[in-house]
């Protein structure tokens, strides 16, 4: 990706905006785990406040103030996967309140994504979620994205980097049970 691009991603996250890009499962928004950005996400995908939504960062050093684990779990999270993985993992008294479950946990994925993890690096974890309305076929281009929903999302990333279009395995961390495979 474009310095420019990711210069410009950087900026409206900052700014409290949200983004479309590619990820390494499907195409996303995100936004900065702040409030008022995960009340906008909610609305733009039309999502009741118990859906949950995945933290990405590209080092688990970098979340470590968000989740709670013990330091098995935390080796673990340090492990290269052979595909995109999103952990289930307890969140701290520290995270974001629209970012826990019912359950107290997080939903985080480390990634080595080259239109995420430069992101990540400058900005710290950014929240992601699937470019759809929810229950509707997630985007697949940028172009999509642009014709779906247009002004309320505040940049579309356009690279010539892909998204496998598939969903990332989901595990708990604490049982390694897979929840989807």
């Amino acid at each position: 990706m474009a310095h420019a691009q990711i210069h410009r991603a950087i900026q409206v996250l900052v700014s409290g905006g949200i983004i479309a890009h590619h990820t390494d499962t499907v195409v996303g928004f995100a936004a900065l785990p702040t409030p008022a950005a995960l009340l906008r996400l909610q609305r733009i995908k039309h999502r009741q406040n118990k859906q949950g939504f995945i933290l990405l960062s590209h080092s688990s050093e970098q979340v470590m103030h968000l989740i709670s684990c013990s330091s098995t779990e935390e080796e673990q999270l340090r492990q290269q996967q052979a595909r995109p993985t999103t952990w289930i993992i307890n969140a701290s008294d520290s995270a974001p309140t629209l970012l826990v479950s019912e359950k107290k946990q997080i939903a985080l994925r480390i990634t080595k994504h080259s239109n995420i993890a430069p992101i990540t690096q400058v900005v710290g974890p950014i929240v992601s979620t699937s470019a759809n309305l929810t229950s509707v076929k997630t985007c697949s281009t940028p172009s999509e994205v642009h014709r779906q929903f247009g002004p309320q999302v505040d940049y579309i990333i356009k690279s010539d980097t892909h998204s496998e279009q598939t969903p990332s395995m989901i595990i708990n961390i604490h049982s390694n049970k897979i929840l989807r495979p």
